[in-house]
């Protein structure tokens, strides 16, 4: 059975890893702080339990609950033996080059090692801009402690898949296995928790984040995953940890953040059983494509509300069936509103994104997506809806039809993290890729359906919204 117990850290003796969580706002040198609540640094979760079993000190340094980061890690690195960053290609890596910086004007001995998605699609321009010592492709769980191991000891930097790093030999060059490292999710080792103050990621309404799963098996053209296997934590793990979140750290709420947690009802509905014997008065909630849960029985989805569950979140996009076949979404306007008549009909909320701009898109398109929106609240009028203008992300095949439309992608490390993703147009909103001669009427049809867009955590902010789990379950 796996062990929850940390590790004494009398018996964490072979070396000091710090792990750097970035934030991904840039505060000005003089913005009062303002701590948000955020999600769990789900990589650090698994990496720092992987080092510890190793023997080695495990500090997460997470900057978007740290208000005196810089200082933090200072302080942290003077006798760390390596440290690891993680960054997205957008506006996080801007914190997350400042932090390298930091330690390279500090600490200009100390070996740094990137992971995360930036590092996964353009980890040469890591390693030749100076940040990075080394680079992981796809996932680091298991090749972390031989890098660690073999920088600690001093021997030979191993050949590994998915490890990438500057040639020793002096020439410059950049050497290793490019392809993504690629492992199981139901590897035997309890999540790092105990290397966080959990304090600093309680929200109001008391929910924390779990991934049951890793990886989706669906190839939507514009999404980052580059994994089309999916894994799985096993039932004993789910358990465990599932009670560890609800019954030792007291989150009273869950969000199971798989990108595709319905695929396989013979995996669900044991699970929801268990959630409701571990945890009667959790609410949860969990994403879902638009048709998995449409050919379920009655009784079935049944058995899923009588477990807590209370939210769906649909990815579900596009409003116009020639944008979701473009996107390779596989699934049809109608999935969505019958979506939406299921979440009515059994008493969940539904949650719904779509993405606006995307290349090869027209203003007929968007009216699509309008038009299918209305119908959605015509079903369920309080459904929450989710907009976001569409970001080029590197590796992708619509980031390359980008590229073939017209779209200069940043050729630095701070021009990626000059980009955000956001819910509204501004002057400087590169939608490049778009028709020149349709834009600016786009960005108007847009603009007047949504003249004062507020995402859902801003409406929750200002009091607008509440969100089902953070009511009482009704007995």
């Amino acid at each position: 059975m796996m062990d929850k117990t940390p590790p004494a850290r009398d018996t964490l003796t072979k070396g000091k890893v710090v792990l750097f969580y970035p934030d991904a706002i840039m505060r000005a040198a003089n913005a009062p702080y303002k701590h948000e609540h955020y999600w769990f640094p789900f990589p650090y979760l698994y990496l720092g339990p992987f080092l510890e079993r190793e023997g080695y000190q495990v500090v997460v340094l997470d900057a978007r609950v740290d208000e005196f980061w810089d200082k933090t890690l200072i302080r942290e690195i003077a006798d760390a033996d390596v440290i690891g960053i993680t960054a997205m290609s957008g506006n996080d890596l801007l914190n997350a080059v400042q932090a390298a910086n930091i330690i390279r004007d500090t600490r200009p001995d100390l070996p740094i090692m990137w992971g995360g998605h930036h590092a996964y699609q353009l980890p040469d321009q890591l390693i030749e801009e100076g940040v990075a010592d080394y680079a992981f492709v796809g996932h680091a769980e298991h090749n972390i402690v031989s890098i660690v191991n073999a920088i600690v000891e001093k021997t030979e930097i191993p050949m590994l898949q998915g490890v990438i790093y500057k040639n020793k030999n002096g020439d410059g060059s950049i050497v290793g296995d490019r392809e993504a490292a690629r492992i199981s999710f139901d590897y035997d080792v309890f999540p790092g928790w105990h290397l966080l103050d959990i304090e600093k990621y309680r929200s109001p309404n008391n929910i924390a984040s779990y991934f049951s799963s890793k990886g989706c098996p669906f190839k939507c053209t514009f999404c980052t995953t580059g994994d089309y296997s999916t894994s799985y934590r096993n039932m004993e793990q789910f358990e465990l940890e599932f009670s560890h979140l609800t019954q030792d750290m007291g989150f009273k709420n869950i969000f199971l953040q798989d990108g595709t947690y319905f695929l396989s009802k013979k995996r669900v509905l044991p699970m929801a059983k268990m959630i409701k014997e571990i945890s009667p008065d959790t609410l949860w909630k969990a994403k879902a494509k638009a048709d998995s849960l449409l050919k379920w029985k009655d009784n079935e989805i049944q058995q899923l509300h009588d477990s807590g569950l209370r939210s769906i979140f649909y990815g579900i996009e596009h409003g116009s069936q020639r944008m979701l076949d473009h996107m390779v979404k596989n699934i049809t306007r109608e999935d969505a509103l019958d979506s939406a008549r299921m979440c009515r009909d059994f008493g969940f909320e539904y949650y719904a994104s779509f993405i606006f701009a995307m290349p090869g898109e027209t203003v007929d398109d968007l009216k699509e997506t309008l038009t299918l929106i209305d119908e959605i609240l015509a079903i369920k009028p309080d459904a929450t809806l989710q907009n976001c203008i569409y970001l080029p992300l590197p590796g992708t095949p619509m980031y390359r039809e980008c590229i073939d439309r017209g779209f200069e992608p940043p050729t630095t490390l701070d021009g990626w993290g000059g980009r955000n993703t956001t819910s509204n147009f501004g002057d400087d909103k590169d939608i490049s890729w778009m028709e020149p001669n349709s834009r600016k009427e786009y960005i108007s049809a847009y603009n007047d359906a949504f003249p004062d867009y507020k995402h859902a955590y801003e409406k929750e902010r200002d009091g607008d919204y509440t969100s089902p789990l953070f009511e009482k379950k009704a007995s």
